[in-house]
């Protein structure tokens, strides 16, 4: 091992649990490919099937929405990420399918306009030998042989609230999960489950990468890892999402040795207090929206997040000078930044 990547592990390593003496700095930029996947099969309803060799070599080159640059990685770890515009998860629970033209994703149509219909529609709990399972495998499986030096990493587990608004009609879900959260609770635990089992077989698939695996964020661990969301837990209130939806991560934490939870700005002062009583969760990233909270109101949150002993990943396009500020502004111990750029080189005299 060259002596450059095991100080680039170990400082990951540290940074878990916020042990690093500074902060670790990536670039990406955001994905500009064309909609290879509706060039490829239309409005078809897509199945396994369609998970081809020929669906692999159209997103060869486009992997995920946001990749980490591998001229100007930084201190991360450039992961090709292995999607292909699919909504796994949405597909997996049994939601139909579509690729969009003039996007490069295939959406998820609803299943049902009630928990009822859901429970009728969905493929929950999900079989041994699953069918969009293996192709997720197959897709895995394909970016290890072509990326055969780098961490392949697992793709975005979407948050439970995010798979039920998919699945089924926004209103409805808020107000359910307000009124009748009972009607809402074996499903959001049957959801739970379907995610353990899912990222667990993208780990079997998985070649370990020098005994541990990478988030595509660009972010190593050294052992079995997770990332997971809640998007849409903004239209709830901070209650609803730490009597429903919280217990169902804890549930899913609990199975893996590194857990990374990704927020945006704009929602994360509702999910704080909720994320920072677990102690399975060891990382919080939070994606700073051009509409969310100034630096000056976000700053407080940060800095519970440190003080409660968590580690945190800044994911965000700011000019240097505000990263510079954040930077000095909170403690290097446990503190990346993510920075979406092209051009990277502004940002040296920042990294430094």
């Amino acid at each position: 091992m060259r002596q450059d990547l095991k100080q680039k592990l170990e400082l990951h390593t540290l940074f878990w649990s916020a042990g690093n003496d500074r902060p670790l700095f990536g670039f990406c930029a955001a994905s500009n490919h064309p909609a290879a996947g509706y060039a490829l099969f239309g409005k078809e309803i897509l199945t396994p099937d369609h998970i081809n060799e020929q669906l692999y070599q159209a997103y060869k080159a486009d992997y995920t929405f946001v990749s980490i640059l591998p001229d100007w990685p930084g201190d991360f770890f450039y992961t090709p990420m292995p999607d292909c515009g699919i909504a796994w998860y949405e597909a997996i629970i049994g939601c139909p399918l579509h690729f969009s033209e003039g996007t490069r994703m295939a959406w998820a149509k609803k299943l049902g306009a009630s928990p009822q219909e859901f429970v009728a529609n969905c493929r929950l709990p999900i079989k041994d030998d699953d069918a969009w399972i293996n192709a997720l495998k197959f897709l895995l499986e394909r970016r290890q042989a072509d990326f055969q030096l780098d961490p392949i990493p697992l793709v975005l587990a979407r948050g439970i609230i995010d798979i039920l608004f998919a699945a089924l009609p926004e209103t409805t879900v808020v107000l359910g999960l307000a009124l009748e959260p009972e009607a809402y609770s074996e499903i959001i635990q049957e959801i739970a489950g379907m995610m353990v089992v899912v990222i667990k077989e993208q780990l079997k698939t998985i070649q370990p990468f020098h005994g541990g695996y990478a988030l595509r964020r660009g972010l190593w661990a050294p052992g079995s890892v997770c990332m997971t969301q809640e998007d849409g837990a903004g239209l709830l209130s901070p209650s609803i999402f730490r009597q429903t939806i919280l217990p169902a991560q804890d549930s899913i934490w609990q199975h893996f040795d590194y857990n990374l939870f990704h927020a945006h700005s704009t929602s994360l002062g509702i999910m704080l207090d909720g994320l920072l009583a677990s102690d399975k969760l060891q990382c919080i990233e939070c994606m700073i929206d051009p509409n969310g909270p100034g630096l000056d109101q976000l700053l407080p949150m940060l800095r519970k997040i440190q003080a409660a002993g968590k580690s945190i990943l800044v994911a965000s396009s700011l000019a240097p000078d505000e990263i510079r500020w954040l930077r000095d502004s909170l403690n290097p111990a446990g503190l990346a930044f993510l920075i979406s750029t092209d051009t990277p080189s502004v940002y040296t005299a920042v990294a430094q």
